[in-house]
């Protein structure tokens, strides 16, 4: 039996290729090493795959065996997939409402601390009596047996009586003191920096913002230290870096005028949108629950460096600058 018949046979679709119906005698001494060498009989081989109809044949035959098998593994691996996917959803979920509840009880532990912000910074300064100070100069009078501990936060800086001062963290050792100073603190907040004379460097009542003089006792104007004068004083509540931050797009979409008003009440973020809404805000869901309703969409770009806002108030971790703000 010839190679070019075998050849012939299993392009043909002929029967007699089948192995069971080919003699094993006929093919034993066709290719028989006894008869022709290693070589010619891998160059045989080879010629006969250069016909593409072999080569189909052989690679029919083989997927009909390997086909099967692969399409299992493959439906496995899906189905492996799938089981992976969910249980990764469910697990993310499991995170996002544990770090929610962990922001809550930090915030509660941070329910009788403030910032105050805009005080001048000096060198050997004692913020507890800074904070005393800020208290009598909005009707509070208190004593350092109130405060548990005040210091100020960030690394110390060149203490630049022109650079913006670190904010001071305080934590009273009462609630009702916390909120005192919170609600008197908006009276601070209508005194705008004098213009220091540089030679001096002393500020005069004349030089404070005339609508302060209407609402402030003007001996009050008159005995507020030098160091509160310097620069804007904001006292807000102490937040979680994560409600710091909401807070701050809050006002950023105050400022964009999305919404009418926001303000922030014992870590909780207030929103009043323009149809006279007020929504509850205490986390990253909620927020977003809120654009959404208000079919905004906004993006941010990370910078290198926390940004300060009008208020005081710095963002948080993630420190976020808006690029765009578009109706989605």
């Amino acid at each position: 039996m010839s190679f070019d018949l075998i050849r012939k046979r299993l392009t043909s679709g002929s029967s007699s290729t089948d192995p069971k119906k080919t003699k094993p005698s006929e093919l034993e001494s066709e290719f028989s090493t006894e008869k022709m060498p290693a070589d010619a009989l891998v160059d045989k081989i080879l010629s006969a795959l250069q016909d593409e109809r072999v080569v189909f044949r052989i690679a029919n035959a083989m997927a009909k065996i390997i086909n099967p098998q692969l399409q299992q593994s493959i439906k496995d691996l899906q189905n492996k997939v799938s089981t992976l996917e969910k249980d990764l959803i469910m697990r993310d979920q499991t995170i996002t409402e544990l770090s929610y509840k962990c922001d809550e009880l930090e915030q509660y532990g941070r329910r009788e601390g403030i910032r105050i912000s805009g005080i001048l910074e000096e060198d050997g300064e004692d913020t507890d009596q800074l904070v005393i100070e800020v208290g009598r100069a909005i009707d509070i009078e208190i004593t350092k047996d109130d405060i548990n501990r005040s210091h100020r936060v960030g690394a110390p800086g060149n203490y630049d009586p022109n650079t913006k001062p670190r904010p001071i963290i305080v934590r009273f050792r009462g609630y009702y003191i916390k909120r005192a100073f919170v609600k008197n603190g908006k009276k601070l907040a209508k005194i705008r920096p004098p213009k220091v004379n540089r030679a001096s460097s002393q500020a005069t009542p004349s030089q404070v913002n005339p609508e302060a003089e209407q609402t402030i006792d003007p001996r009050l104007i008159s005995t507020l230290p030098q160091t509160l004068l310097r620069h804007p004083i904001y006292i807000n509540d102490d937040m979680t870096k994560q409600r710091a931050s909401i807070a701050f797009r809050a006002r950023l979409l105050l400022k964009e005028k999305r919404i009418s008003q926001t303000w922030c009440s014992d870590g909780i973020i207030f929103v009043k949108t323009r149809n006279g809404d007020t929504k509850l805000i205490r986390n990253q869901t909620e927020f977003g629950t809120l654009l959404e309703s208000l079919k905004i969409k906004m993006r941010f770009t990370k910078t290198t460096a926390g940004v300060n806002t009008d208020d005081g108030a710095a963002t948080d971790d993630s420190f976020f600058d808006v690029s765009a703000m578009d109706d989605s």
